[in-house]
């Protein structure tokens, strides 16, 4: 996993992580789970006044077709 500082992150980064993960045999219910823990702590995130800007897609597809 690479490391990324929180505000250059963006949905596209978030989508192609998901990707990876199913391309690897993970579980849909497993990348569900991995999905919703990021949802949560990236809006914690902006809860707490990081600065956080998504660009690109409008929502994180779990199945990639």
């Amino acid at each position: 996993m690479e490391s990324y500082k929180l505000k250059t992150i963006t949905k596209n980064d978030l989508q192609e992580f998901i990707i990876n993960l199913y391309n690897k045999g993970f579980s849909v219910n497993t990348i569900s789970s991995i999905k919703g823990i990021l949802t949560k702590s990236f809006g914690s995130a902006v809860e707490f006044n990081y600065k956080f800007k998504i660009n690109g897609r409008s929502r994180l597809n779990i199945n990639p077709d």
